[in-house]
């Protein structure tokens, strides 16, 4: 069942790997997304969101907290332990963060890296 829930949502909840960070501290919110928030569909254009348009506009540091809101039960959110793993949607070690049944799920970044 757990690899179910996975498998579309492994692409969408990982485009977070794509978020660079720098090593000053700011402690800013961000709600990935922005107003369209962590979804397979933006009802205000009729499409896909466009995560990658989203991602080069932002400025995330050290110990900012991402919130991820979404309509409860239709997604989870999990870590994959290497980049190889994100690569080939290999989802055999990863690790389940959020269950997806609040419908929100938040982390602060922890190091200055490539997520």
């Amino acid at each position: 069942m757990e690899t179910l829930l996975m498998g579309r949502r492994c692409c969408y909840v990982l485009c977070l790997i794509f978020i660079y960070y720098s090593q000053q501290s700011s402690c800013a919110t961000i709600e990935v997304g922005g107003p369209v928030g962590w979804t397979n569909y933006d009802t205000s254009t009729n499409k896909p969101p466009d995560y990658a348009t989203w991602v080069s506009s932002q400025s995330v540091v050290v110990d900012d907290i991402l919130v991820f809101k979404f309509p409860p039960g239709y997604h989870n959110v999990y870590s994959l332990p290497t980049q190889a793993a994100y690569t080939s949607c290999d989802q055999s070690k990863a690790t389940e963060l959020n269950d997806g049944k609040t419908g929100s799920y938040s982390w602060t970044t922890t190091k200055a890296g490539t997520y």
